[in-house]
């Protein structure tokens, strides 16, 4: 596992996490949803 890949992943979370703050539950599933997707696009 390379450096830039776990920064990356860091600062989707860290975004994700801030941006979710202000999406309703469906938004938020579907954000998750998202995430986990490019997560296994990049393994």
């Amino acid at each position: 596992m390379n450096n830039q890949k776990i920064t990356k992943q860091v600062l989707m979370d860290s975004w994700n996490e801030a941006y979710s703050d202000g999406l309703d539950e469906s938004e938020t599933l579907m954000l998750e949803g998202i995430r986990h997707h490019q997560r296994q696009l990049s393994e």
